[in-house]
């Protein structure tokens, strides 16, 4: 019976392979066990990392908010396309008045 697994064209290559052709262009339904793995791999990849870094951006402005002593002044100013943006003056702790800029 184990010889009908290796056996000469018994489809072992295209089931690792699938069609492999444009594969770059657009992923094939036809394709193998290996384009799948590597794309569920790389996937699961990039979620890890974009939502490691979304956290940590939310622990820097939580840290940043927690230092904040005294809002000093504001203004509105707008970036280059227009959207308002809110800016502060802001003292932070450690500190002085002198230091303080927008």
């Amino acid at each position: 019976m184990s010889w009908l697994i290796f056996q000469t064209g018994s489809g072992k290559t295209y089931t690792m392979l699938g069609d492999i052709e444009d594969l770059d262009v657009k992923p094939s339904p036809y394709r193998g066990m290996t384009p799948r793995i590597f794309e569920f791999l790389f996937t699961r990849i990039q979620a890890i990392e974009v939502n490691d870094v979304s956290k940590e951006m939310d622990l820097d402005i939580i840290k940043q908010n927690s230092q904040v002593e005294r809002i000093i002044a504001d203004r509105i100013s707008k970036d280059n396309f227009g959207n308002v943006i809110p800016e502060y003056l802001v003292k932070r702790q450690g500190i002085s008045y002198a230091e303080v800029t927008w």
